[in-house]
Order: C-alpha cells, then structure tokens, then sequence
C-alpha cells in the first residue's frame, strides 16, 4: 500500500512539474512581444547615432514593430485554427530569430525598419496563441489561474525590459540587445518543442477565405464579454 502511495504521489508531482512548465513556456510565448519592444527604449539614442538618423526616426522602429504585430494578430489566429498551433507558434519564433539576427547587422534605418517588419510578424504568432494554447490544454479554474499567469508575464515585460536594455546598451551596445531577444526567442521555441508541442488538432473545414474571417471579426466585435477586458487591455497599454 505504501509503494502505491509514493508512486501516486509520485506521478501527481510529475504532473504538476509537466503542467507548470507548460504554464512558464506560454507566459514566455505571451511575452516575446513586449519583450523585444521596450527592451530598445533606453537605447534610441545610441541608435540614432549610429544609423545616422535623428531619435525621432528612429523611434520609428518601435510605431512600425507594433502596427506589424497588431496587423499580424488577424492573420495568424485563422491560421492556427485550420492548420494547428505547432507550426504557426515555431514558425513565427523562426521569423522572429531571423528578425532579430536582422536588426543586429542593420546599418541604415530602412534596413532596420525591414528587420523589424519581420520580427513583429513573428512575435504576434508567439504572443497571440500563447492564450489560445492555454484553453486548448487547460478548462475551468486551472484555465483562469494561467491566464492570469499569462497576463502577469506580459504585464511584467514591459517593466523589466527597458532595465535590461539599459544595460546592455551601457556595457556592450544596443546591438546585443537584438542578440539577447534572439536568444531569447530560441529559447522559447526550444521550450516549446520540448514541454508543449501540438495542442489543437488541424481542422481543414475551417475556412480562411477572407469574408469568413471577417465574419468571425465581426462576431467578436459585437460580444460585450469580449469587448469589456480587451477594451480594458487596451487603456492599460495605451
């Protein structure tokens, strides 16, 4: 009787172990956007110079990073629902590693701004379906409690970025600020791969014809229960 006990703890505790690395990988997921946005805030200047352009240009990588990201949002939640999560998810963490290497070479302020187009487009895949994953695998009260662990992560990002930006820029330059956001989003894909991997079933009767996907759009916009928290997100972060 006493084997059997250890070995239901056992197998409880190694469930908790798998679940909440599941948990931490998607909090990382969500956090990948912010993550490579604020962390270049303190370094605009050195930017600047460097590229030749004034810092009001330059803060253009941040106003073209977030248009992307936003834009790509609409694209990729249609696409996880037919095709799966996994590909999207380490696709878009691919985009955003090349991105990033990108940024980390650029020279001039076109350059840059394409380096950017590509890691926002990237980043969204990661960020937007990192909630998606969550009601995949998760129901009920466990679903509540990660997103809110989801939410903290990317509540946090925004915070802690622009001190590790500081830094960098302050001892090795604002270029290996791209490198550590790299890095950072290889490490996610690794984490991915290994803690969570497909999480939806790809369902080809799901249309991703344009007017479908307005449809669907249109049907979110008009739904107060979604209205109300992300008209709330959106006071927050603006």
């Amino acid at each position: 009787m006493t084997i059997m006990n250890i070995g239901g703890d056992e197998l409880t505790s190694t469930r908790k172990t798998s679940s909440l690395a599941r948990i931490s990988v998607l909090a990382a997921l969500a956090a990948v956007g912010s993550f490579a946005t604020n962390i270049l805030l303190p370094s605009l200047p050195s930017m600047a110079k460097a590229l030749n352009v004034s810092t009001s240009a330059v803060s253009s990588t941040i106003s073209v990073y977030l248009a992307v990201f936003a834009v790509g949002q609409l694209i990729v939640g249609p696409l996880s629902d037919r095709y799966g999560r996994w590909k999207p998810v380490m696709f878009g963490l691919g985009i955003f590693v090349l991105g990033s290497i990108w940024c980390e070479f650029s020279t001039t302020l076109p350059m840059m701004l394409v380096g950017r187009t590509i890691q926002a487009f990237g980043a969204c895949a990661a960020s937007v379906l990192s909630r998606a994953i969550a009601r995949d695998l998760l129901s009920g009260e466990d679903l509540t409690k990660a997103l809110a662990f989801i939410m903290v992560a990317m509540s946090a990002a925004p915070g802690f970025s622009p001190l590790i930006g500081g830094f960098l820029d302050a001892t090795t330059g604002w270029r290996s600020e791209f490198l550590v956001v790299g890095l950072f989003g290889a490490a996610v894909a690794f984490c991915y791969f290994r803690y969570v991997g497909e999480t939806h079933r790809p369902d080809g009767k799901i249309s991703i014809q344009l007017s479908a996907i307005l449809r669907g759009y249109w049907g979110l916009l008009t739904d107060l229960r979604f209205i109300a928290p992300a008209g709330a997100m959106g006071l927050y972060m603006g």
